[in-house]
């Protein structure tokens, strides 16, 4: 059996990076780093939840502190024991297309920084980050320029990156996210190739190669799952309907697949598609778009599957809580198809 490489994740959030890269069956989660209280609860809640043959986050520790408490409490004590790959996503509204759009005049900004920290002090094989789309070009792309330059400036990292859409790669959504992805030359197989996965999915109207599967779909994330319940703590948990007022469910009931409804700002998602990616902000603070068939918004746990995330996963914190949680996660799906493109990349599994 191949032994698996060790993680750290910093601003974990609910944890969909690391459910992704655990569930490619090669790395194993030793540290979860994540500020907010519920969402780091969220971790504790899942951690040991067996999913089929899977252990979920099983030798994660799991901080509530800020990335830079970890760096002057903790890191060192990973840092001596070796540390295989860094992976995670900075808080995105200060670059997102939603909000205020301050980019590096939010304070929370510098959280870049405090990721190229962790990286240089735990020298890792491979690292990963990624974040909203904006992050490529705001400033004429000098934020990511910067970031790059910072993340390779000894020398020791080839780095890569994309902005690429979940679908392409087995989510249920067209989520796209700016990925970039640095591994350390002495650790790659081939250091002329690149380590950048490649679409293992497609769009069935616009794909030609049989070696191509076609996109999953929302008929596909939502197969089989029951009616709402009336509690959010029946299984599954999160499953319940938003009452909608009769103006709104008439105006719901008028649209096609695809439309957007002009005064939610919501779109009717295509059982036939991947789901239009679920969104942070507005004015309660998240997106939920429609459901395919009948005239409401989609539930949280209809979220979460489209995320990627199994009924059996939980969510701490109230409704508000547990919607910003699953908006924001990375698709499990994307994670997993990244993991192992990095695995198979990486030349050796030894120190």
């Amino acid at each position: 059996m191949t032994k698996k490489l060790n993680v750290i994740s910093i601003f974990s959030g609910a944890g969909g990076l690391d459910f992704g890269f655990e569930s490619s069956g090669f790395f194993e989660s030793i540290a979860c780093v994540e500020s907010n209280k519920i969402y780091s609860d969220t971790l504790l809640l899942n951690k040991g939840l067996q999913i089929g043959t899977q252990v979920l986050l099983e030798k994660a520790s799991i901080f509530n502190c800020t990335v830079r408490e970890f760096i002057d409490q903790n890191l060192n004590n990973f840092s001596l024991n070796g540390v295989d790959g860094v992976i995670g996503g900075p808080p995105c509204q200060p670059f997102s297309t939603i909000g205020k759009r301050l980019g590096m005049d939010d304070p929370r900004a510098s959280t870049l920084s405090d990721f190229v920290e962790v990286v240089k002090i735990s020298k890792p094989k491979f690292f990963l980050f990624e974040n909203v789309p904006n992050v490529a070009w705001q400033w004429e792309g000098k934020v990511l320029n910067n970031l790059i330059e910072k993340l390779g400036q000894d020398g020791q990292f080839k780095i890569e990156w994309k902005i690429v859409n979940a679908a392409d790669y087995g989510a249920f959504t067209k989520r796209r996210r700016l990925v970039v992805l640095g591994i350390r030359l002495d650790c790659l197989t081939d250091n002329n190739a690149s380590f950048f996965p490649l679409p293992t999915y497609a769009d069935p109207n616009r794909n030609s190669s049989s070696m191509i599967k076609e996109w999953q779909t929302v008929a596909d994330a939502l197969k089989a799952i029951p009616k709402p319940n009336t509690t959010r703590e029946d299984f599954p948990t999160h499953h319940i309907a938003v009452n909608h007022s009769d103006e709104v469910v008439q105006r719901f009931k008028k649209l096609k697949p695809g439309e957007q409804d002009k005064k939610r700002k919501r779109w009717r998602v295509d059982n036939s598609q991947p789901s239009n990616s679920l969104m942070a902000g507005g004015e309660g603070g998240f997106v939920f778009h429609i459901h395919p068939t009948q005239p409401r918004e989609l539930t949280s746990r209809e979220c979460a599957r489209i995320q990627g995330f199994p009924d059996e996963f939980k969510f701490a914190g109230k409704p508000l809580d547990v919607a910003k949680q699953i908006v924001n996660a990375v698709p499990v799906q994307l994670g997993c198809a990244i993991g192992v493109s990095i695995f198979n990349s990486l030349r050796s599994l030894s120190k």
